[in-house]
């Protein structure tokens, strides 16, 4: 087990759970979260997403991960740094155990993105199947039903995933994006993407003339 020091909070990493990289500490940095917001992170590994959003004055965080190991992880942090009674931790698949009826201000996602195709625990945390959008497809399918008509998602995206294909579809149900920060190395470019509901998706009184404008990646 790892132990970090993250925005003055001290975050372990068990053997089986991401390390906080580049592409964490992107989002870490570039959270669109306001206080009294209503968060959920699909991904949560360490949990360091999670208590960052409580930080900035998320009223409630659900965190959420696939991995058993990740998601103890996250809870282990969440007492560590005093989050009990603000982050919930969830075992599950993308947003597979939230309620239709459920709505949050934020849905905050670092997807697995390599287009490689590794099994494993931690493995899982990176591997995004053979195109890199395996897990960012299945999470498209439906995340729009968990965000409020003024809300907004933020994903972290990656030049090998050919990431103009997921802002594509994002946009065909309902999105507009917004590009809020990206990092450059030699082999590829990641970036934090914020995307907004359209105005084409909300009725007139819910927040539509609220977006920001949309910026190419």
């Amino acid at each position: 087990m790892k132990e970090k020091k993250i925005d003055n909070f001290t975050i372990f990493i068990f053997d089986e759970v991401y390390d906080p990289a580049d592409d964490s500490l992107l989002l870490a940095d570039n959270l669109a979260v306001n206080p009294g917001d209503l968060v959920i992170e699909v991904g949560s590994g360490c949990g360091i997403i999670s208590i960052l959003a409580a930080a900035k004055g998320g009223k409630r965080v659900v965190a959420i991960d696939v991995s058993p190991p990740a998601a103890r992880n996250t809870l282990y942090n969440v007492r560590v740094n005093g989050m009990e009674g603000v982050i919930d931790v969830l075992v599950a698949d993308l947003l597979n155990a939230i309620k239709p009826e459920e709505m949050f201000d934020v849905v905050l996602f670092n997807p697995p993105y390599l287009p490689v195709e590794e099994d494993g625990i931690l493995e899982a945390s990176w591997s995004g199947g053979k195109t890199g959008r395996e897990v960012i497809e299945r999470f498209i399918e439906n995340v729009r039903n968990y965000i409020k008509f003024d809300g907004r998602c933020q994903i972290v995206l990656s030049s090998l995933m050919k990431p103009q294909t997921v802002i594509r579809k994002l946009k065909k149900i309902g999105f507009k994006a917004e590009l809020v920060a990206e990092k450059r190395f030699f082999f590829e470019k990641i970036c934090v993407v914020t995307f907004h509901r359209s105005a084409s998706s909300c009725p007139p009184d819910q927040g539509g003339d609220r977006l920001h404008p949309l910026t190419p990646l």
